[in-house]
């Protein structure tokens, strides 16, 4: 743990938004005399002004610690403070956060100035700015804190946030129930976090991540494996794993910059977070992590798959996240959660540039998704069909684009590290073949060949261009951070600068480049050649039609395996009806029954002893002997015993 240096910077990073979020929530609203009559650029650009300062502020703690000094450190708020327990909330800027904080106000800045102009046609977009600011008010308290029991309140206020924001058009009933969805899937794995809380605390005391390092011991493995079990629970839910992914694709009922924001920055990475954070206590559940490979590598296969036979923009590209997260968490099973952040940072890149890239061709073609009414839009957008090929370029891992350094990290060390395996290898290279297939589909259906029923569209304005443009910069360029070493000393570049970064906080992984069954240059190799094979096959299937070749298969992963279905019939009516019944019975029957039991209860006393207030001494008399008779009999049964 890096040594602790006083200052106010992780503080300001904090407020910046905060005051936003005040401003657009409270202030601006107040002055104008209602939410509906605030004025959309006033609004969106005090957010975006608010998000830009914090990301000038985490800039200068970066070049901090860049040069040379130890974790920011701040003490906001003592919350508890007894003998030998304490609460409080302290935040922390080493170098995790500092990345995971230019992510959130870097690509938050972005997706702000975005919405000026995506959210131009609707009345009183004060409370969707306020709504933003908020977000990453709670993702920033997420990485910034330096214990467990903030990182939870951060973690539930992304929950809080993207509900609102998914439903931000409630009078839509679909809104409404996808954020009802998102927020109580999300609920079932946040009650894995309180648990795990509650362990920690319980054996050790604290939930201060630096007391938990020095405290955990290889003597407490067999403990710590149910902590870890309980978190990984709580990761599966928030950043989208299988059993809990069916939340995300839902969540695309908000406004399209909510879901960058969603996908971009620190809602559904959270997890992968986590696990860099408390890499310490997870590397001593080494079945756990096994565990966590399978799944990462499983959720990215079936995330991929059913990517394929989506028809809807938004929806490809959030089974698209559900796959690149489980290329993380595949990552962090095998123990290299260099890898995994690093995959996390490229993907806030490329995955922000796609997703307000469809937000852009939305826009321009008022508000229709469906990929089957578009096409030949390269031409009107000229600007958004450049960057999303950027974006896809990268997310493809063509070189020397970002996602092709990142993602080859992970596929190299699935089958290099200790826990990791040819099978785990395996797995990933098929999802990144995946990943190559349906993008392209993605690219043929919306911008090239001819408009298919007469959409034409337009180019958006420059402060939605903008944004696109910067992101393709960093989704291009954003990959030279983890330039492999077989590479990087072949043509002379320094090698996994991101890697050597994160180090002083999070190990580098235990690794024998030498004793690996394929070498990084192998490696890449097959993932390039994975990748064009993808493009082929793409160009082959959707030629002439968007449908998979297999009627059935298409309408299996059209239908997305009917797990929706499945957890409808198993989970969902289940609970509905013991929901009716106890509507019905207790509540029908038990609690409209208690006021007329209550109020015949109240009567029936009352005529007992209002003959107490009667005035009747011959009562009074019959109350005082029968009061002294019982004390009578029970001093005499006690002085016996």
């Amino acid at each position: 743990m890096s040594e602790l240096v006083p200052s106010q910077l992780p503080l300001w990073i904090l407020l910046l938004p905060l005051c936003g979020f005040v401003f657009n929530g409270i202030i601006h609203p107040v002055l104008t005399r209602g939410v509906t009559k605030t004025n959309n650029v006033i609004s969106g650009a005090v957010a975006t002004l608010a998000m830009v300062a914090s990301f000038v502020v985490a800039w200068t703690g970066f070049r901090e610690l860049a040069a040379g000094s130890g974790a920011l450190h701040t003490t906001v708020y003592q919350w508890v403070a007894m003998s030998d327990f304490s609460v409080g909330l302290n935040l922390q800027l080493d170098r995790l956060s500092s990345i995971m904080a230019l992510i959130i106000t870097g690509i938050g800045s972005l997706i702000h100035l975005y919405s000026i102009g995506y959210m131009s046609h609707e009345k009183g977009a004060a409370r969707f700015f306020a709504y933003l600011n908020l977000f990453c008010f709670a993702m920033l308290i997420l990485v910034l804190s330096d214990n467990l029991l903030f990182v939870f309140f951060g973690w539930e206020g992304v929950g809080l946030c993207s509900y609102l924001l998914i439903s931000y058009w409630y009078g839509e009933s679909a809104n409404a129930d996808a954020a009802r969805k998102a927020f109580l899937v999300n609920r079932v794995g946040d009650f894995g976090f309180v648990l795990a809380m509650c362990m920690l605390y319980a054996k050790f005391g604290t939930l201060s991540f630096a007391q938990l390092l020095s405290l955990i011991t290889p003597d407490h493995a067999s403990y710590l494996t149910g902590v870890a079990v309980l978190l990984f629970f709580a990761a599966t839910g928030k950043s989208a794993q299988f059993p809990l992914y069916v939340w995300l694709p839902d969540a695309m009922a908000g406004p399209t910059p909510v879901s960058a924001l969603i996908h971009a920055a620190t809602m559904v990475t959270a997890g992968v977070y986590l696990f860099a954070r408390m890499h310490f206590l997870f590397e001593l559940a080494p079945a756990v992590m096994t565990t966590v490979a399978w799944i990462g590598a499983f959720t990215a296969l079936i995330g991929g798959t059913i990517a394929l036979a989506q028809n809807d923009i938004k929806k490809v590209l959030a089974y698209s996240t559900v796959s690149q997260l489980g290329f993380m968490f595949l990552a962090t099973g095998v123990g290299a959660y260099h890898a995994a952040v690093f995959h996390l940072m490229t993907h806030a890149f490329f995955k922000a540039l796609l997703f307000l890239g469809a937000g852009s061709v939305i826009h321009a073609c008022d508000g229709e998704q469906d990929m089957r009414k578009m096409g030949g839009l390269r031409k009107a957008l000229p600007i958004t069909h450049a960057t999303m090929l950027i974006g896809s370029l990268a997310i493809m891992g063509i070189p020397f684009f970002s996602g092709f350094f990142s993602k080859d990290e992970i596929l190299f060390m699935a089958e290099a590290m200790p826990r990791g395996s040819m099978g785990l290898f395996t797995a990933g290279a098929i999802a990144a073949f995946l990943t190559a297939v349906y993008t392209y589909r993605m690219l043929r259906m919306t911008f090239w060949g001819e408009a298919r029923t007469g959409i034409h569209g337009h180019e958006s304005p420059w402060v939605m261009t903008l944004p696109l443009i910067v992101l393709a910069v960093l989704a291009t360029f954003g990959g030279f951070l983890g330039v492999p070493h077989e590479l990087a000393h072949s043509v002379g570049l320094p090698a996994q600068l991101i890697g050597e970064w994160l180090t002083p906080v999070v190990p580098a992984a235990a690794l024998d480049l030498h004793a690996a069954p394929l070498s990084e240059g192998m490696v890449s190799i097959i993932a390039i050649l994975l990748s064009v094979l993808g493009i082929g096959l793409g160009a082959v299937l959707f030629k002439r039609s968007f449908s998979l070749p297999s009627p059935s298969l298409g309408k299996l992963l059209e239908g997305k395996y009917y797990v929706d279905e499945i957890y409808q019939a198993v989970f969902v009516r289940p609970l509905y009806a013991i929901g009716d019944l106890i509507a019905k019975t207790l509540e029908g029957r038990l609690l409209q029954n208690l006021g007329s039991w209550m109020g015949i209860g109240s009567s029936w006393s009352g005529d007992r002893l209002r003959a107490l207030q009667g005035g009747d001494l011959q009562v009074f008399a019959l109350v005082i002997l029968g009061g002294l008779s019982l004390i009578v009999a029970i001093s005499l049964f006690w002085t016996n015993v």
